[in-house]
């Protein structure tokens, strides 16, 4: 029964060692059923889950990312690529229209995910007339 355990945090490990990955993902790659993947995430000290992604803890030591990092983990809520994505462009003043163009998605599409990001604290609002702005937070 040990070694079992020891094989499954290997294989856990393993595929985290190539970065944050949603559940689903690390249940697919490890192989391992809910159970038995949630009961060794929340174990270990070693490993972060929050909502739907999980990563190694070390991984914060290393983020550029980490300045930014409040009440949750900014990475986290970024490993969504659309996201990151909407996230860069909004810090260099595009409007979610340009976005919404550039990145051939709709406008409603940006909206959500600059919702998301608001909501996450990652994004700060600021009205400046005629158009309102969105901020990385500091």
């Amino acid at each position: 029964m040990e070694n079992l355990c020891v094989e499954n945090k290997g294989k856990i490990f393993q595929a985290l060692s190539e970065g944050p990955k949603k559940f689903s993902e690390l249940k697919k790659s490890t192989g391992l059923a809910n159970g038995v993947l949630q009961h060794h995430i929340n174990n270990s000290e070693k490993i972060i889950r929050e909502k739907n992604t999980v990563m190694l803890a070390d991984e914060c030591q290393k983020c550029e990312l980490k300045g930014l990092c409040q009440k949750k983990c900014v990475k986290n809520v970024l490993i969504d690529r659309k996201k990151f994505s909407i996230a860069k462009k909004l810090d260099k003043n595009f409007s979610q229209a340009d976005i919404a163009r550039e990145l051939n998605v709709s406008r409603p599409t940006v909206h959500h995910h600059v919702e998301d990001l608001r909501e996450n604290n990652i994004l700060k609002r600021e009205k400046l007339r005629p158009q309102v702005k969105n901020f990385l937070q500091d």
